[in-house]
């Protein structure tokens, strides 16, 4: 009996680093709850956030080599800082002409 092979050998564990990827997927997270945040009164913390996301994205494709995470993570994170500054442009026009519309009002209540 002892002749035999053990048929319930221990698997071999590595402890070496290599197979994580937190940055990329941190950058990830950071850019789909800035996206979300950008279309809300906190949307400056959106833009922080977006920013961190490009920042970890580009961390993690250095560190971790490129994988699918920090190349999402990157995209969604510049897309979501375009639609920020397109969302800022779009109600500071509307702003901008609101005020000069009021100016307007008070211009004309001025002359009766």
């Amino acid at each position: 009996m002892d002749n035999q092979p053990n048929q319930y050998q221990q698997q071999q564990y590595s402890n070496q680093p290599g197979g994580t990827q937190t940055l990329s997927i941190v950058s990830l997270i950071f850019g789909i709850v800035g996206v979300i945040l950008t279309f809300t009164p906190a949307s400056i913390v959106g833009l922080i956030l977006l920013i961190l996301g490009l920042v970890f994205s580009s961390m993690g494709k250095r560190r971790e080599g490129r994988n699918g995470f920090a190349t999402g993570g990157f995209i969604i994170s510049l897309v979501g800082i375009i639609l920020w500054v397109i969302i800022v442009v779009i109600v500071g026009i509307v702003v901008g002409m609101a005020f000069g519309a009021l100016g307007a009002l008070g211009a004309a209540g001025a002359l009766f």
